[in-house]
């Protein structure tokens, strides 16, 4: 879907790809989508008790739905880019330090703080997020900023004793010579 989509570029040279539908549709095994489903309702459930304790940890839950042994639609984050995609869009990207300054305004400016503190907030709770699930295959491509500086993960595939290259099933290692990415 991405691929067919317009790269459309609005205010501050934010990118964003306008898709037509709110699900993109990947082909996996069933085994990665309950994986991702199992992460996402963890997700959901992290939010909700950080939220209720008050504590300033911020995690993005989305929708998964498994439609058969081999598919599944994951819904989209709209307004949202990966890191890797922010650094090949701006060919003079340094840092996301020297970005935010860029995008949200002087350090001392209201828009920057508050994007360095819904950054701050996001990073804390996918960090602990992603100690808890034992999160891999954490790269550029799977990591996105919102236009609100929030960081967002995506792509749950390997949570706990999977990882890239091997698949845990029934306790048997099964070692994958592709990758599902």
């Amino acid at each position: 879907m991405k691929g067919n989509a317009p790269l459309t570029h609005v205010s501050n040279d934010w990118i964003t790809y306008c898709c037509d539908s709110l699900f993109v549709s990947k082909c996996f095994y069933l085994l990665i989508y309950a994986l991702t489903a199992l992460a996402m309702q963890l997700v959901q459930f992290f939010h909700r008790v950080w939220k209720v304790a008050s504590l300033p940890l911020y995690l993005r839950p989305y929708s998964v739905v498994i439609t058969s042994p081999n598919s599944g639609l994951i819904a989209t984050i709209p307004d949202c880019v990966s890191i890797d995609g922010l650094k090949k869009s701006f060919p003079h990207f340094t840092s996301l330090a020297d970005f935010f300054v860029s995008f949200y305004g002087p350090k001392d400016s209201q828009s920057y703080l508050t994007a360095v503190t819904n950054f701050t907030e996001s990073l804390a709770g996918y960090s602990m997020l992603s100690y808890i699930l034992q999160l891999k295959d954490r790269h550029n491509g799977n990591i996105m900023l919102q236009r609100s500086g929030h960081l967002v993960h995506i792509d749950y595939g390997f949570i706990l004793a999977n990882s890239p290259g091997q698949l845990i099933i029934d306790s048997v290692l099964v070692e994958v010579k592709f990758k599902f990415t």
